[in-house]
């Protein structure tokens, strides 16, 4: 069958509810709840997003998108997923990037055989332009190699799958071509990837366009074998307060995959957009020596504070970071339950005493950086922060010659 026709199976797929299937298969994820648990803490606090997690032996290694920041990749190791320390950084190459929403996207991090690979986009913002590149390494404090781009391939957050036989699965998301689908509609593809090369072969398969009616924004894919089935977990919805975390599960790596439920399995939607906890998704499962399962997953911390209209303004100082909790996975895998209200605490050092700098700017980006610095000023209220407790910090007016009075709080 060829890949248009698959999209198309896949297009009603994402559209029709599956009531029957529903019925059969147990709903599963968090309930609804007027207010979320009292404390989520992080698991890496501070700018750690769209985490990744591979486990080899009694070792958990970890890591996160970087975007404009050099080096970038961080890579996180643990041996009781508690503790963890930066051990290198994957991605050394400058590329150009419009601003700080560009860069190093959404890596996925696997170790395979004896040697760890990383597939990870480049973004730079220029005429919506993203690449995706391969590195690896045979020890994860590196040396890494350099970066290979996978040819051809379109889309963003690349992942890797090595199924039973050693086959080598290479997944991302696609947008829909535009006027033949819905506002903001992306799928989920996947092909056969040779890891030396970096190309790609045989036959594209087109796996899901996301769950419910008309969803937006499906990315983030992570396809695992777990108790004989093929689980396929999707972010969708954007990474701001729509996101969740979909599952879906197959017998055959090609699918069909249906969905466990309609809902995310994993949100913070439920709780509303004055919760202090958003954004939760983008997840990556893992599991111990003792058969269980943890996952991985990005979300933001707000400060609530009164506004003087008699409501509430939120601040995210931290950005997105990322956050761990067990999974329960029912017999078969007919349910699964991202458990939130047991998220670790965690804490982290950075053994390779890194000076971080930006990924070069190109005189073209100068103009979207002006426009930036004039547009991105915030009246905050001036009364004591609530930054978690933790850090309050004074800044200053300085000058440069690409952005007029900037202030950067950052940390790795």
């Amino acid at each position: 069958m060829k890949t248009s026709q698959l999209f198309a199976a896949v297009l009603i797929f994402a559209v029709v509810p599956f009531a029957a299937q529903a019925a059969e298969r147990a709903m599963s994820g968090l309930d609804a709840a007027a207010q979320p648990p009292k404390v989520i803490p992080p698991l890496l606090s501070g700018f750690n997003p769209d985490p990744t997690i591979c486990r080899v032996g009694k070792d958990y290694y970890l890591a996160t998108s970087s975007f404009e920041l050099l080096p970038g990749i961080p890579i996180y190791h643990s041996t009781d997923l508690r503790n963890w320390t930066v051990v290198s950084h994957a991605w050394t190459k400058k590329l150009p990037c419009k601003n700080d929403d560009y860069g190093i996207w959404a890596p996925t991090l696997r170790h395979h055989g004896g040697m760890f690979y990383i597939v990870v986009t480049w973004r730079g913002g220029f005429d919506n332009v993203s690449e995706n590149y391969l590195l690896k390494a045979k020890d994860p404090k590196g040396p890494w190699s350099d970066p290979v781009m996978v040819d051809d391939t379109g889309g963003i957050d690349p992942s890797l799958f090595f199924d039973d036989d050693g086959t080598a699965w290479y997944l991302a998301n696609r947008a829909v071509e535009k006027g033949k689908g819905w506002n903001s509609q992306t799928y989920i593809w996947m092909q056969r990837i040779d890891l030396g090369t970096g190309r790609r072969f045989g036959d594209e398969h087109a796996l899901t366009a996301g769950v419910g009616k008309k969803p937006k924004w499906v990315e983030g894919p992570h396809l695992y074998k777990i108790d004989g089935k093929y689980v396929l977990a999707i972010a969708q919805g954007g990474t701001s307060h729509g996101h969740g975390e979909m599952v879906l599960t197959s017998d055959r790596v090609t699918g069909p995959y249906l969905p466990l439920s309609e809902k995310p399995l994993l949100t913070a939607v439920d709780w509303g957009k004055e919760s202090p906890y958003q954004s939760f998704g983008h997840a990556d499962i893992v599991d111990t020596p003792d058969g269980r399962h943890f996952a991985v997953f990005l979300g933001r911390r707000f400060a609530v504070e009164a506004a003087s209209d008699g409501g509430k303004r939120l601040y995210c100082p931290l950005g997105r970071e990322t956050f761990m909790c067990p999974v329960a996975i029912g017999k078969g895998v007919k349910s699964i339950v991202f458990e939130c209200g047991k998220c670790i605490a965690g804490s982290w050092t950075d053994s390779t005493k890194t000076r971080y700098s930006l990924m070069s700017r190109p005189d073209d980006a100068n103009r979207y950086v002006k426009a930036q610095s004039q547009t991105d000023k915030i009246d905050y209220p001036q009364q004591e922060p609530h930054f978690f407790g933790g850090l309050r910090l004074a800044t200053e007016e300085t000058q440069d010659s690409k952005r007029s009075n900037p202030s950067s709080t950052n940390s790795r």
